[in-house]
Order: C-alpha cells, then sequence, then structure tokens
C-alpha cells in the first residue's frame, strides 16, 4: 500500500516494494491462506455469518474433492478490519477458518506492520492442521461448562469405554480440537475440567483417566501422530503438596479466562449501546484480577514465581484498563470499541500477538522473537522509504520504542 503523491514515480514504488517481496522471498506455504482486509461490511449477498460459513465449507470442500488434495486439506482465512462499521462477521469468519487472532487496524499503530503480522506468522509456523483427542477413560467425564470453547470443541459420549476394563459398564466422553497451525516460539492450553465418579480415589486407584492423542504436520509437511495418557496418580490434588509451578501455571491461566470472559461481556454490552454497564464489567474483572494475584502469591515461596506471576497480572490490568478508558471515551465510535476488545479477547483466548495498536504501551502479549525481528527489519525498510518521500515516520518511531521496551524486559 503506497500513499499516493503526485510527484511519486510508479516506477519507484515498484522498485522499492521489490525489495519487501525480496525480504518476504523465505516464505513457506503449507496450507491455502487467505488474508481479508477491509474497511467496509457485507451488504450484498449472504450477509448472515452462520450461512456464510456453511458456503465457504462447501466452497472448501468442492476445491478439495476436484483437486483431489488429501483429507486434512484446508483453506485459512486471517480477518483484519478497521474502523468506522461493525465487524462481528469478519471477526466471525477469521475465527472460524483460523487460529489466528482478530486484526483490528487502528491509527495507535503502523497499519503497514500490522498487515504484515498474519504473514510473518504464517512464516514462522511450526506446526500446522493440528488434531488433539481427548478421551476420558474409567468413567471420567468433563464438566463442559467450566471449559472453554475454543479450537471448535467438539464433545462425543461414548457408552462403553473401549479403554476401561472388561466388566467396566461405565460411560466415558471424548473430546477434539482443531488448531489451524502454531507458529515458533509459542505454545497453546487447552483446559480440560474434569468431573471424576463417585469414590473416584479407590476405583481409580492404578489406572489410566486421560489418554491424549495428537496429529500434525511438521515443518517437512509430514503428518506425525503421538499419544499419551494420563494416570490418576498423575492428577493435581486439591491438598497443599501441589508443586509451586503447577500453582503458577493454573494461576496464569485462571486470569487469563478470567479477562477473556470480562472482555466479551464488554463486548456484548457495547453491541447493547450499554458502555457505562461495559465498564463496570472491566473495572470489577481488574478488581478480581488484583485479589485474585494476592491469594495465590501465598502460596509462592519463591521470588522468581512471584515476579512471573505478578508480571502477567500487570500486563492483563494495563490492556484492560486501556479498554475501560477507550469504551468510556465517547469520542471512540461504540463500533471501534467492539473491535478494539474483541481483537484482545481473541489474542488472549487463543494465545497469539494481535495488531500492536491493540495492546497498552508496554503490555504486548505473546510475541515472538522471530517475528518481531523481521517486523524491526522491515520498519526500518519503510521509514527509510518514509523518508524519502518526505512523510510522517512518528508510528514507526513508536513501534521502534515498543520493540526496545520488549527486549528490555526479555533481558530482565
Amino acid at each position: 500500500m503506497i500513499p499516493y503523491r503526485s510527484d511519486y514515480r510508479p516506477t519507484d514504488a515498484l522498485l522499492q516494494w521489490c525489495q519487501v517481496s525480496q525480504w518476504l522471498i523465505d516464505c513457506r506455504s503449507f496450507n491455502d491462506n487467505i488474508i481479508i482486509f477491509t474497511d467496509g461490511m457485507a451488504n450484498e449477498g449472504i450477509t448472515e455469518t452462520d450461512e456464510l460459513i456453511r458456503e465457504i465449507q462447501k466452497k472448501i470442500k468442492v476445491i478439495k474433492e476436484e483437486c483431489h488434495y488429501e483429507s486434512d486439506y484446508v483453506i485459512k482465512f486471517s480477518a483484519l478490519g478497521t474502523g468506522g462499521f461493525m465487524p462481528e462477521l469478519l471477526y466471525n469468519i477469521g475465527q472460524s477458518f483460523s487460529s489466528d487472532a482478530f486484526f483490528f487496524l487502528n491509527e495507535d499503530a503502523s497499519i503497514e506492520l500490522d498487515l504484515m503480522l498474519p504473514i510473518l506468522l504464517k512464516q514462522n509456523c511450526a506446526v500446522d492442521s493440528l488434531k488433539v483427542t481427548v478421551s476420558g477413560l474409567n468413567g471420567v467425564l468433563f464438566d463442559y461448562a467450566g471449559m472453554p470453547c475454543e479450537y471448535g470443541m467438539v464433545s462425543e459420549v461414548c457408552e462403553k469405554d473401549p479403554a476401561a476394563e472388561k466388566d467396566a459398564t461405565v460411560v466415558s466422553s471424548r473430546l477434539s480440537y482443531f488448531v489451524y497451525d502454531i507458529a515458533y516460539e509459542s505454545t497453546r492450553h487447552i483446559s480440560c475440567c474434569l468431573k471424576l465418579p463417585h469414590k473416584h480415589k479407590k476405583l481409580l486407584k492404578g489406572k489410566q483417566v486421560l489418554r491424549i492423542e495428537v496429529t500434525y504436520r511438521d515443518a517437512f509437511l509430514c503428518t506425525r501422530t503421538t499419544e499419551k495418557c494420563v494416570a490418576y496418580a498423575e492428577l493435581p490434588t486439591k491438598e497443599n503438596r501441589n508443586d509451586e509451578s503447577s500453582v503458577l501455571v493454573a494461576a496464569r491461566h485462571e486470569c487469563r479466562f478470567n479477562a477473556c470472559e470480562a472482555l466479551e461481556r464488554a463486548t456484548q454490552l457495547v453491541a447493547k449501546l450499554d458502555r457505562t454497564a461495559a465498564k463496570d464489567a472491566l473495572q470489577t474483572a481488574i478488581f478480581n484480577l488484583r485479589g485474585f494475584f494476592e491469594f495465590v502469591s501465598d502460596f509462592c515461596s519463591s521470588e522468581e514465581g512471584h515476579i512471573e506471576l505478578s508480571d502477567w497480572v500487570d500486563l492483563l490490568v494495563a490492556n484492560l484498563e486501556k479498554c475501560d478508558r477507550f469504551v468510556g471515551d465517547f469520542a471512540v465510535r461504540w463500533d471501534d470499541v467492539w473491535g478494539r476488545i474483541k481483537a484482545l479477547q481473541s489474542s488472549l483466548s487463543r494465545e497469539v500477538p494481535s495488531s500492536t495498536g491493540t495492546y497498552a504501551e508496554g503490555a504486548i502479549a505473546y510475541s515472538s522473537t522471530k517475528v518481531t525481528d523481521k517486523l524491526q527489519s522491515l520498519s526500518d525498510l519503510l521509514r527509510e522509504m518514509y523518508v524519502a518521500l518526505g512523510m510522517c515516520v512518528s508510528t514507526l518511531d513508536q513501534y521502534q520504542r515498543v520493540v526496545e521496551e520488549l527486549e528490555t524486559r526479555l533481558y530482565d
């Protein structure tokens, strides 16, 4: 996207963007990827979300059959929207056909860099087409009400558990998840709330309670499968014998889930034009996060663990406070508020980065060293172009400050 200038020759633009193309030449494609970038909303043709998703699924199926592709063939859609409209349809498409966050572009950051972010994440892909199946064994069920529904969770109940003893007649359950791709230096977590049978200490002693099967494609496009069974003795207990690392991991994700719930509630209220209630939801979440941190701090004996959790809570609180500020700013359109909050929520729920303007200053989540380095390289190239054209470079300088803050935090 080259800004228009009457004295700017197209050949100059072509040569400069050839440099950008050369910088991206190491891109490797695992699947077909589509990036949807729009500043408008669908007002013709299919405009209803569920119907449009079904139509896209049909089209992908036709492509798969006509081209004789493998059964795991997918097309990923990364959604990037701008202000001035309600991006709900765009958001739903992106969340249904990718494992990315929603990218909401605004004047708080460089649009050029944010447009490159989903491309860089695809370049930095470590594995893709990741299918995770979690099966409860020996009567262990899942408490769906207490579990997030990310990654297309599909539940199934089996009347007979094939892994149970021959004389067992208990009911088992199975969950399936699909993650389109995972970048290097990133992790994804699937939270499972278990419902153990009555007198489980006796019934499950010495037995397996979970079977986890994972199928994925690696960086060489080879399909791989791995499996693990979890014994009853490996489950964390409610007693004080829990080690500190387990407490910190659980606390970190409990904070993340609570922040996501508050953001989801805030977007629902903003969609109803009830900004006051949306602010209350965000402020309540901030108060609860700080209270939860104080509670968990009593279980942290090491200074390192305390600092780690404190930094994470501070990051969440800073971003929630930023949301609270622009929810209360009536100069920000209500549909822009909705898009910004959804971008943050999708980033936290899927543990992936979103556009830089989504986060509070110094509180960017899930940054990757490789992606950050490439963005920095592109930022330097863009800055040279801007200076040569006599254009403003303030947003690029702001990004440079963000990178320096991240490097300082990593060093510390």
